[in-house]
């Protein structure tokens, strides 16, 4: 099973670099936005490194402001989730559900159980082709 991190940066390159190589796992995507206010030149070398992979769409963010929210809510537009069911709870994603889950235009899904079902990330880690250009994400 693969585990996305969202990576919310500003500044500190080098220290963000120290993170991204103790974070470094097979299983680990890791997905950076950065602030747009920041000069993404000093940031770029960090894509080197495997898995790895900068949000292009940026947000100018503003410590303790809405631009957090919005840059949050953005992320949020980002998951497939299925509502289709009414309730409190989200649809359980199984290997019915593979296809959908390949074609959606979304980074991430909400929500497996593997009681529920143990075979779909596996399906999904075999049949997900997401296409990426040099590591970043448009």
């Amino acid at each position: 099973m693969r585990i996305a991190h969202l990576i919310m940066a500003h500044k500190n390159p080098g220290q963000l670099e120290r993170l991204i190589v103790t974070m470094k796992h097979t299983m680990f995507d890791l997905y950076i936005h950065l602030d747009k206010k920041t000069d993404i030149k000093s940031f770029r070398h960090l894509d080197k490194h495997d898995n790895v992979f900068f949000i292009m769409y940026r947000i100018e963010c503003n410590w303790g402001g809405y631009s957090f929210v919005k840059a949050k809510v953005i992320n949020d537009n980002l998951r497939h989730i299925d509502w289709s069911r009414g309730g409190a709870h989200p649809k359980i994603f199984s290997k019915h559900d593979l296809q959908d889950l390949v074609l959606t235009d979304k980074y991430f899904a909400r929500k497996f159980d593997i009681s529920v079902d143990e075979e779909i990330l596996d399906l999904i880690d075999q049949n997900a082709h997401v296409s990426l250009n040099n590591n970043y994400i448009q």
